[in-house]
This record gives structure tokens, sequence and C-alpha cells, in this order.
């Protein structure tokens, strides 16, 4: 009903709906879903494995785009200078950005930036798969020769699929997080955390009864 159809004896009432969405709360809620899916379900769990480590790393990302946009002003600028300047804007590049606008240092030699940029490698092997032909030949004696017939063919994705690497992966992100949040104003911290719905109303005219 529009305010043209409201009936005279009816108050006018100004609402108010709204909802701050932050992906990488929703991903890493995922990935955390998941991690404790497959501590129930183990050995079979491989795509729970896959799940966490997907999740992570879209998590990551989305970190970099989060954070980035709430605390960096010029941020949308500084990433298409970049890019225009074809130094590239990759999820570790935000990630750092991000990082040096809170006074952190990132060190990527240890967990868990280590595991940041190799959640990035896999997040690129996902998103760029392509098909291989994989394939494995020896000479072998008689006794043998079921060792290559039995080899176990993996592609490079598939060889980072493990459950210490899902473990890792979740566990970075949540440590990522929080080393950011420490550095955070309240009104900050409230944007970039906080996924609830708030409403308000307003009585704009108040029709005698």
């Amino acid at each position: 009903m529009n305010k043209a159809e409201m009936p005279n004896d009816m108050s006018i009432v100004r609402t108010k709906t709204e909802r701050r969405f932050n992906p990488h709360v929703l991903l890493l809620r995922g990935a955390q879903h998941h991690l404790e899916t497959a501590k129930k379900n183990q050995p079979s769990c491989d795509y729970d494995w896959l799940a966490i480590i997907v999740l992570s790393a879209l998590s990551l990302e989305a970190i970099g785009n989060s954070y980035g946009k709430v605390l960096i002003p010029n941020w949308k600028q500084l990433i298409g200078d970049l890019i225009r300047k074809k130094e590239g804007a990759s999820p570790i590049k935000k990630l750092e950005l991000v990082a040096a606008r809170c006074g952190i240092q990132p060190d990527f030699a240890s967990h868990p930036w280590l595991t940041a940029r190799k959640l990035a490698d896999f997040r690129d092997l996902i998103a760029h798969a392509k098909r291989e032909h994989l394939k494995f030949e020896g000479d072998c004696n008689e006794s043998n020769y079921g060792e290559i017939l039995g080899a176990k063919l993996e592609a490079d994705v598939e060889k980072m699929i493990t459950e210490d690497f899902a473990k890792q992966s979740c566990e970075a992100v949540e440590q990522i997080v929080s080393a950011l949040n420490k550095t955070l104003k309240e009104s900050e911290l409230y944007e970039l955390t906080y996924c609830g719905h708030e409403s308000q109303a307003e009585i704009l005219k108040v029709t005698p009864a």
C-alpha cells in the first residue's frame, strides 16, 4: 500500500531494516562447520577437507576486500591503480595492504601467513582448474610390477587436500582475523563483525483517533 492509498485514519510510520553482509564471516563459518563435520565422520571425509580449504581460501580473499573497503578510504582507487600499473591485486596483496593499515607486518615464512600464501595458491589452482592426463611409467621386474600398476596418481591440487592442511587453513584464517580485529576501533569492529539485522521505525504523522 502506498501513501496515496492509506486510509485517512491511519498514522504514517517510516520504517527501515538494514544489515551489513560481511562475506568473510559466512565463508569462515562454512569452513568451521565442515571442520566439525569432518571430525565426526572420519575417515571418509576427503570432500569435507576440500570444502574447508576452498572456503578458507575464499574467506581469506573476502577479508582483503571487506577490511580494505572499510579501513582504507581510497581502497577502490588504490586497487585500480595497482591493476593499471600491472602490479596485480591478488588476495595476498590485498591482505598485505590491510595488514599494513592495521600496523601488522606479515611473516610469510611462518604460520598463519605461510598458510595464507598456500591458500592463495590453492585458490588459483581451483579457480583455473585444467584437465590433466596423469601417467606413471617405469621398468620393473615380475616381483614388483604391481607397485606401478597400483600407483596413486594425483594432480597438484589433489595433493594439497589433506587433513593437516584443512585444519591449518581454517586455523590460519581465524588467527589472521583475530590479529586484525585486535587493532580496530569499536566502530570498525562493528562494521566488520556484526552481521545481524537492524530495524527502526519513526512515526511521521499521527492521525487523531
